[in-house]
């Protein structure tokens, strides 16, 4: 009997691994539930990982869009300014890191298209940031300080 077992054990243990090797991603699997549906609202994409890509859109037209995290869940939308998720996505990575660490880092601003608003403050500063990836473009200076962006 313990003969036996352990083909069964092994082969068990090999399912299980191949398995795990081919299951889909659930951006995956949306988009596959979505492609089955006669009159999709939305066909979600998948990055190469199978993660959610961040800008997502309806399928017909006017468009409406999106924006996820990598796991699926929506940061913002649906609205039809959306141009990039590049500040929604980072102002919720601050935001996470914030809950998670117990911080109060500066969320950046964001314009409804998803831009960076160029001109970013806290509570005592202000700097300039690149409008499509907030890098900074001009150092904090004091809030009284004028600054033009």
């Amino acid at each position: 009997m313990a003969f036996c077992a352990k083909p069964v054990a092994l082969a068990l243990i090999v399912a299980a691994l191949l398995a795990a090797v081919h299951a889909d991603t659930a951006c995956q699997r949306a988009r596959v539930r979505d492609q089955r549906n006669s009159n999709p609202y939305v066909i979600h994409e998948c990055d190469s990982a199978g993660n959610y890509v961040s800008k997502q859109k309806t399928v017909g037209t006017p468009h409406w869009y999106w924006c996820y995290t990598p796991d699926g869940d929506v940061i913002v939308g649906p609205s039809r300014k959306i141009e990039t998720c590049a500040c929604p996505s980072e102002q919720y990575r601050v935001r996470e890191a914030n809950r998670a660490n117990r911080k109060s880092d500066p969320e950046p601003a964001c314009a409804n298209t998803g831009h960076f608003v160029p001109l970013q403050s806290d509570a005592s500063h202000k700097w300039c940031v690149n409008k499509d990836t907030g890098a900074v473009t001009k150092q904090r200076v004091p809030q009284a300080q004028n600054l033009s962006c």
